[in-house]
């Protein structure tokens, strides 16, 4: 049974094309907490502790070739695990909205397959929505 275990639900999505095989790029570089609306009476704010966010590799996702990595996760306390059968970067540990825009803030997409391939990727704080 799937339930929410937190409705929390922030999401963004950028489109890049890619015309240098493997060269890595960042999607979301600009990415802050400050820059959200929070819902009034909602009881969120950047100091808000979560359980986890998603990056995913929405359109165009290749599994011989394209990879995502987060940068800064491991000094955050956040655990990435990119799952390669689906293009979707969960990352999980406790910690603050305002932490997790930072480790999307340095996340990287890296693709080896040929010029001019394009992907959208999209971010989602609160992946708790996906748990069982």
């Amino acid at each position: 049974m799937h339930r929410p275990l937190m409705m929390l639900s922030l999401t963004a999505s950028c489109y890049a094309t890619f015309y240098n095989q493997g060269v890595p790029m960042t999607p979301f570089p600009d990415v802050k907490c400050s820059d959200i609306t929070f819902t009034p009476g909602a009881g969120c704010n950047c100091n808000t502790q979560i359980s986890g966010s998603v990056v995913d590799v929405e359109d165009g996702f290749d599994p011989a070739t394209d990879t995502l990595t987060c940068g800064a996760c491991a000094g955050l306390g956040i655990t990435p695990n990119f799952d390669t059968t689906t293009g979707i970067l969960q990352m999980s540990g406790t910690a603050t909205i305002d932490e997790y825009a930072q480790a999307i803030a340095t996340v990287t997409f890296t693709s080896t397959s040929g010029a001019g391939t394009s992907r959208r990727l999209t971010y989602n704080f609160g992946h708790a929505m996906y748990s069982t």
